[in-house]
């Protein structure tokens, strides 16, 4: 896993000075996905982590970050990172029945264009929005999340943004 996680740190946010070159941020972030990847033998490390690690590492320091990260996985999208992806592969047909259901125009004009709204909704959930929404909203939908509405919260997001 240290070979994939060193090849997704300079794609971390790279615009942000904190996790310019091989500094101290750059380096607790290894160390976290690298540590959490042996904690968790059943994900282990999948692209996409990075990005939420940076995110939590940056509100909550390294103990904290990794502990959060633990949390978030096993709680809230459980078996979105695993091999299988069994938690993402459920949720985001249900993100595009969703789409379907409340925003037909837009639904029909994604279907137009030929693009899936299940390739949004697995950027969008894998990451949970932290390549995407802004930090007061991103932080927002975490918040919602980690105090008991889960995935839902990410569904929701998705459906408001």
């Amino acid at each position: 896993h240290s070979k994939q996680v060193d090849s997704d740190l300079p794609r971390t946010f790279p615009q942000h000075a904190e996790f310019g070159d091989d500094g101290p941020t750059r380096t607790a972030l290894r160390r976290i996905l690298v540590t959490y990847s042996s904690f968790n033998v059943s994900v282990g490390y999948c692209q996409s982590l990075n990005f939420v690690a940076a995110v939590l590492l940056l509100v909550a320091g390294e103990e904290g970050a990794f502990w959060l990260l633990a949390a978030l996985c096993s709680r809230v999208i459980p078996d979105y990172h695993t091999h299988q992806m069994a938690g993402l592969r459920a949720d985001t047909p249900l993100l595009a029945e969703l789409v379907g259901r409340t925003m037909p125009q837009l639904a029909s004009h994604f279907s137009d264009l030929e693009v899936p709204l299940e390739i949004l909704g697995s950027q969008w959930f894998l990451c949970m929005y932290a390549n995407v929404l802004p930090t007061a909203s991103l932080l927002r939908v975490w918040d919602s999340a980690l105090a008991g509405g889960g995935v839902e919260s990410l569904v929701s997001a998705a459906l408001a943004w």
